[in-house]
């Protein structure tokens, strides 16, 4: 149906049926946009995990390093 305005849908079977009203090529282009969304957030995921690792890494370095510093300083005060 191209045009706009009201229709009488009649529909009959000899057996359990289902009916749908829309245009069949709904369901690709869902399935595509599903796909894309996943495929996209994919690189958002990796990026967000190394920024979380590396942070990780970093204030591990960082707190080892303070840690050091004050056993040393401690050391030399109680000398």
């Amino acid at each position: 149906m191209s045009r706009a305005g009201e229709y009488e849908i009649t529909c009959s079977s000899q057996g359990p049926s289902r009916y749908a009203i829309g245009h069949p090529e709904g369901h690709v282009t869902f399935a595509g946009g599903v796909v894309l969304a996943v495929l996209l957030s994919i690189p958002g995921i990796a990026v967000g995990t190394a920024i979380v690792l590396v942070t990780a890494v970093r204030r591990h370095g960082h707190r080892k390093r303070l840690l050091a510093d004050r056993s040393r300083s401690y050391h030399f005060s109680h000398q």
